[in-house]
């Protein structure tokens, strides 16, 4: 995971091995962090800015956050129903 500037500038690169090949759905949301889906395992992640740097945790770790309905694939906004 890479975020970057609209110029092209590198914000943040993360660690992780997600592939944005495999059943791996993203998005940002209005407060500007981007959250991660992986249909394979079920995990949620978000990124958002803490103190000034880009910061990496598991859904159940953020807080409050409510992940973006965007987010979810169709299948699953239809299970969660």
């Amino acid at each position: 995971m890479t975020i970057s500037h609209a110029a092209g500038q590198q914000l943040y690169k993360d660690d992780s091995k997600f592939s944005g090949t495999l059943k791996v759905y993203w998005c940002w949301d209005s407060a500007d962090r981007v959250w991660l889906f992986n249909s394979d395992d079920g995990a949620v992640y978000v990124w958002r800015i803490i103190e000034g740097q880009w910061r990496r945790s598991p859904h159940r770790e953020a807080g409050p956050l409510k992940p973006p309905a965007e987010l979810w694939p169709d299948y699953e906004k239809k299970r969660q129903k």
